[in-house]
């Protein structure tokens, strides 16, 4: 498949506001893109926007809601005079704590978020990009998506279900001229991982990282890629190994921290605002 020239292109993509959204969005406007960044705070989008200049806006959209989904898509077309071509579904949050005693509510924000988010995305960005006859979907999930972190089921649950969509996805769209990869970063040095106290051997990427990335996917549409890349075969092995021995080695290299290693007081803003934050225009 031939690469998407982003040039001159419109590229749209959710949770702009900040960390890997906005990464992506500069990084995409560095390479001739012009940008529609959404995000739940349009104020944040909207920065930045600013941030680019005159080829970017920023939108308020809320990726739980179809409808609002559908308006960010008609009113960036409607702006830029043409549907995208490039989408990027990143809007993501991830609370944490014991599952049996989480709040339901807290659940389904996880699995709103961040797998309604990526089906509402992925089917409306698929269906303009056939009828154009191209395009490129890009599904910002995790390495949680193939393995687990006690502490963040809600969370693991929907990055699981978000890699296998992509993956089934992929296949659907062949001939079509769209395609869809699907982004799995280890941890990112960004809110979502405030408070927690991250073992030594797993590494913390960067978000600029991740928007190179995405915007590298446009050029060689691979199914699914991993942030570094030599942690693709972490969960493979983990899959090899006895079950007792991945239980051992969890506890001596710090891999329930998620559950067991919680600063609860350096988490709270970012708790806070993954339970109560709604729309802002």
């Amino acid at each position: 498949m031939n690469p998407i020239s982003v040039q001159g292109a419109v590229v749209a993509i959710t949770g702009a506001g900040g960390s890997i959204g906005r990464e992506t969005a500069i990084a995409m406007a560095g390479a001739g893109a012009l940008v529609a960044a959404g995000d739940l705070d349009g104020a944040t989008a909207r920065a930045t926007a600013e941030l680019i200049g005159d080829h970017a806006r920023g939108y308020a959209v809320d990726v739980r809601s179809r409808e609002s989904m559908e308006a960010f898509l008609a009113r960036l077309t409607a702006d830029f005079g043409a549907p995208p071509r490039v989408f990027v579904n990143n809007a993501g949050v991830m609370p944490l704590g014991p599952f049996v005693p989480q709040d339901l509510a807290v659940i389904e924000r996880a699995i709103d978020v961040n797998l309604w988010g990526v089906i509402h995305g992925t089917q409306m960005a698929a269906r303009v990009m056939i009828e154009a006859g191209e395009g490129h979907i890009v599904n910002v999930a995790s390495l949680m998506g193939r393995s687990v972190a006690p502490g963040a089921a809600a969370y693991g649950a929907a990055k699981h279900a978000a890699v296998g969509l992509g993956a089934t996805v992929a296949l659907e769209l062949a001939g079509t001229g769209v395609s869809l990869t699907t982004v799995l970063p280890s941890a990112v040095n960004t809110p979502l991982i405030d408070g927690i106290d991250l073992p030594g051997i797993l590494p913390v990427v960067e978000p600029y990282e991740v928007a190179a990335a995405i915007l590298a996917s446009c050029r060689h549409r691979r199914t699914e890629v991993t942030v570094p890349g030599w942690m693709s075969k972490v969960p493979e092995i983990e899959r090899l190994l006895p079950s007792k021995l991945i239980t051992a080695l969890r506890k001596r290299f710090g891999g329930d921290a998620a559950l067991d290693s919680v600063d609860a007081v350096a988490r709270a803003d970012y708790e806070n605002r993954v339970r109560h934050s709604e729309l802002v225009a």
